[in-house]
């Protein structure tokens, strides 16, 4: 058995060893061992959980779709040793995946109850209920997250701001978890200018540039995780503790887009590196995540079925992957997009400079989508069945981007039904457009 580690990324997520082994049992040959995330999502802690081989097992098949058997081996292994908390988290994790979700919710009560740290399952519930679209209790356990150790939440000397006046001091607004996080809540920070808060909020470097001038470069300072931020301020709040502390509803969803803004000149220079646009759609597509996101296996496509979308009259595919990984050695990439951008697409201003030129996205859950959707650019998004909290139950709309059209896969793993549905719904939109 040989181990190879990816290099560790404090802000994006695990470093994950995968052991291949020659055995030629799947479930074997899927085993990850992971070091817990820094910026985790969905239900990220259950990697954590390995403590003997029914769970590493159930693990192994939570991560390669399996969601069915793995409930089968928990609840075999929960009759024989019915107070092992990680087992309810990992069966509540199961049950999810099945939209299950009032038994997912009492397995992660009943882990509450046996744990002596309880909060790892209280978020996990969480989690569950916004999924579900239960934003009033669904908010209240999400904040359970800055006592997970995985997440290595920051806090400081400073109090934490819970939605109490300030009496006009300054608030310092933290950044959490991933980008496409970020590009999604940063709308709490208008609802904070509207209520008349002065505020302050660090970034990461890759995207200093774009929330600077979207918010207002005196207001964006650099992420810096070693210490607490050599500025002046009174309070501080996580982002995404601002929906709970505001009381979002799916019908209270604040900010519509567009509230993230492009680089112009930039947006000026990318437009000159695409293809004479055609008669019909410009689509930009996305098929593959950050690797490290515990749920990258779920969320990111196969190359092969996004390359089903080529060929369609009155449809221009340009790719908005930075690069080729995943791809088909023995698929020409020129036979499927019109244009290589990789060589342009450098970092999040560029990315976010060619958004004004498409007409969609179509993309799996990633920042992409957020991004797009940020700026008010229509999205098509293709989602798996146990899938973010955010994109909730059935809706084939989103209460969070009025653009967004989500397609579902109506079992775990089955990526062509999904983009067979995209591939007919962009035949009619093509169809449309130049007709």
């Amino acid at each position: 058995m040989s181990c190879l580690r990816a290099k560790p990324n404090r802000l994006e997520g695990a470093s994950v060893a995968v052991c291949k082994s020659t055995s030629k049992n799947p479930v074997e040959e899927t085993r990850r061992y992971v070091v817990p995330p820094v910026a985790p999502s969905g239900f990220p802690c259950v990697a954590s959980m390995r403590t003997m081989i029914p769970l590493d097992t159930a693990i192994a098949l939570l991560e390669t779709a399996r969601p069915v058997e793995a409930r089968e081996i928990l609840s075999a292994h929960l009759r024989a040793q019915p107070h092992d908390e990680n087992a309810w988290n990992l069966l509540g994790k199961a049950h999810v995946d099945l939209l299950e979700l009032d038994t997912a919710e009492a397995a992660f009560s009943r882990a509450m109850e046996l744990a002596v740290f309880p909060q790892t399952a209280q978020y996990h519930r969480g989690l569950c209920r916004l999924l579900r679209g239960d934003f009033a209790r669904g908010w209240i356990d999400y904040e359970k997250r800055l006592f997970v150790p995985e997440f290595r939440p920051r806090h400081f000397s400073k109090p934490r701001w819970e939605g109490e006046d300030l009496c006009g001091g300054r608030l310092l607004v933290l950044w959490e978890q991933g980008f496409g996080d970020m590009f999604q809540f940063s709308r709490y920070l208008k609802v904070l200018d509207a209520r008349g808060i002065d505020w302050v909020m660090d970034a990461q470097p890759e995207v200093l540039p774009l929330f600077a001038r979207s918010f207002g470069a005196e207001r964006i300072v650099p992420l810096i995780l070693e210490r607490e931020p050599q500025i002046t301020y009174d309070s501080y709040v996580h982002l995404m503790s601002l929906p709970g502390i505001f009381g979002t509803t799916a019908d209270t969803v604040p900010c519509p887009p567009p509230y993230l803004v492009p680089n112009v000149a930039r947006a000026a220079e990318m437009e000159a590196l695409l293809p004479p646009r055609a008669a019909g759609l410009r689509v930009g597509c996305a098929w593959s995540g950050r690797p490290t996101h515990p749920q990258d296996a779920l969320r990111s496509a196969p190359a092969r079925v996004m390359a089903g979308l080529a060929g369609l009259p009155g449809v221009q595919l340009l790719s908005l992957q930075p690069s080729r990984t995943g791809w088909p050695d023995d698929l020409p990439f020129e036979s499927v997009f019109a244009a290589d951008l990789r060589a342009s697409l450098h970092n999040w201003e560029d990315v976010c400079a060619i958004m004004p030129h498409l007409d969609l996205i179509v993309t799996i859950d990633g920042a992409i989508g957020h991004l797009a959707g940020a700026m008010g650019i229509p999205v098509w998004l293709m989602l798996h069945p146990g899938c973010d909290f955010r994109w909730m139950l059935e809706r084939i709309d989103s209460p969070w981007y009025l653009r967004h059209r989500l397609f579902r896969q109506p079992a775990a793993g089955d990526w062509r039904s999904v983009f067979g549905a995209v591939r007919n719904a962009l035949l009619m939109l093509g169809g449309a457009r130049t007709s």
